[in-house]
């Protein structure tokens, strides 16, 4: 069982690496490659905003689908996805500093891409779970951001020595090794019977289960849920100004491409050990505890990236990514998994997903503007306040909506 276990943790485990790389590069290293190609921010922020917004509305679709029993299984259309991320990513190069609106619609293309597999690579590791297999998807997703952590190092360093024009091509070639390793990976659809036996023990049919690919059926079942969701919004929104922004953020405190690089890898270790000992952590406290104090922890890194007046200080500040982004991006997922039926757990993930783009439409189009109209430090003082707001709503909200079911998690 022990020898079970490690396998399909350790092939999840290259699937995480390889997505968080993939999400490293195209989200973590945006600005670089924009601001070189003759964007501005408040332009950088409008294209994330757009890819977060189109991402809102496909993330429920596809998990409906993919929800659906005579659907593509979970681990196809995955490798459908990538495989239009490895076509897209080598134009970016291509067209480097040659073509203004091609270059943003294409990197547009491939923010929404990376958002889209968000939800399925959580949900192709919950799925297996649920069908009891054994996977510890802490550690996976902690190894995940140790890929992250080495890639976001290495990427600053070469960044600050050469062109931007290189990082498409390392997403390109990341993106193929994250098609191989989910090529590799042992995964089974669940059957229509099972599905079915679901839906009768829960206590709808068919029909019921019908009714909730819709949002607003999805909502009426699970409202308080609905709730969390808006705290989750306006925590994304302040981790997107936060993180998404980080480049201009290192600069106002004297750094470039490099410290903004080691910023990078310093928060993405920096959520290693809760990542490896969250399923240890679910034993001591309910997952809504955990999110909770996630939720303090955002607000305070939040307000101390603020007040942080150098660098030495703001590697610091990276410390509060164990609390902060490192335990809710893995509570979160657990929290989902438990609080809405298993026949909606796709959708359930999704809707989490999305709210992480809903947040980031609202912190890359309000953080670009007002960074050019007034400074990194106004921009940081409204993610300090969207921060304390979100935190605010899951310290009542998230325990509320677990019982709302009667789940004890």
């Amino acid at each position: 069982m022990t020898e079970m276990r490690t396998k399909m943790t350790t092939r999840f485990s290259i699937i995480e690496i390889f997505f968080w790389m993939a999400l490293g590069d195209v989200i973590g290293f945006v600005s670089i490659f924009l601001l070189e190609c003759g964007f501005n921010n408040a332009q950088i922020g409008i294209i994330v905003a757009l890819a977060c917004g189109i991402s809102v509305i496909l993330q429920p679709i596809v998990a409906s689908y993919a929800d659906m029993p005579q659907s593509l299984s979970l681990k196809t259309i995955i490798l459908i996805l990538t495989g239009l991320q490895i076509v897209i990513s080598p134009f970016l190069t291509v067209l480097y500093q040659k073509n203004f609106w091609a270059t943003g619609i294409l990197y547009c293309i491939l923010i929404v891409g990376i958002h889209t597999l968000n939800p399925l690579i959580n949900a192709l590791g919950t799925e297996c779970i649920n069908q009891g297999k054994q996977l510890n998807f802490g550690v996976a997703r902690g190894i995940g951001s140790g890929g992250y952590a080495v890639l976001c190092y290495i990427l600053g360093i070469v960044l600050a020595r050469t062109q931007a024009s290189i990082q498409p091509l390392t997403a390109c070639l990341i993106f193929i090794g994250l098609a191989i390793s989910v090529m590799c990976f042992p995964f089974e659809k669940r059957k229509e019977t099972e599905e079915t036996t679901e839906g009768k023990e829960a206590g709808g049919g068919g029909n019921d289960r019908k009714a909730r690919n819709t949002p607003w059926e999805f909502f009426s079942r699970y409202k308080k849920f609905g709730v969390v969701l808006i705290g989750c919004v306006l925590l994304y929104s302040s981790h997107m100004m936060v993180g998404g922004f980080g480049f201009q953020i290192v600069v106002s405190k004297g750094g470039g491409s490099e410290e903004a690089g080691i910023v990078m890898a310093i928060a993405a270790l920096a959520e290693l050990p809760v990542l490896f000992v969250f399923a240890y952590m679910l034993k001591i406290a309910r997952c809504d505890i955990w999110v909770r104090i996630s939720a303090i922890a955002f607000m305070v890194k939040a307000l101390l990236t603020f007040w942080a007046t150098n660098m030495t200080f703001y590697y610091c500040v990276q410390a509060l990514q164990l609390l902060g982004w490192g335990l809710f991006t893995v509570a979160s997922v657990y929290y989902v998994n438990e609080v809405i039926e298993k026949r909606d757990a796709i959708k359930g993930q999704a809707y989490m997903t999305a709210a992480y783009s809903l947040g980031c439409i609202i912190g890359a189009a309000a953080g670009g503007k007002l960074i050019d109209a007034k400074g990194v430090d106004t921009m940081l003082l409204w993610a300090t306040a969207a921060s304390l707001v979100g935190m605010v709503i899951l310290l009542f909200a998230a325990g509320s909506a677990a019982k709302e079911h009667g789940y004890s998690v």
